[in-house]
């Protein structure tokens, strides 16, 4: 299976990501941050620019980059079955973001 890369990078835009860019002179990525309740959190991939597909090969390291435990999983986040909220419970679930801050 492959999947475009504008597609993967458009979805993840609209589950709460952030492109950033390379800090590097050298600009060969770009790369994505999940923020949470306005923080950035240690869930991320990057995709490099001479790339217009992307490949099975290239799941199993996105999956450890954006902490999900299988390759299926970075499929159903660009191919939208896993929304934000389904992304956000993975998460909680590894400890890797909190549960929702409570209103006062």
């Amino acid at each position: 299976m492959t999947l475009k890369v504008r597609d993967a990078k458009a979805a993840l835009l609209k589950k709460g990501f952030r492109r950033e860019e390379s800090r590097r002179k050298k600009r060969d990525h770009e790369f994505y941050f999940y923020y949470h309740e306005g923080t950035k959190t240690n869930c991320w991939t990057k995709f490099s620019s001479s790339h217009t597909d992307l490949s099975n090969s290239l799941f199993t390291s996105m999956a450890l980059e954006l902490q999900l435990d299988k390759t299926q999983q970075v499929k159903n986040l660009f191919e939208c079955p896993l929304d934000e909220e389904g992304l956000k419970e993975i998460l909680r679930a590894k400890g890797s973001i909190r549960p929702k801050s409570s209103e006062p």
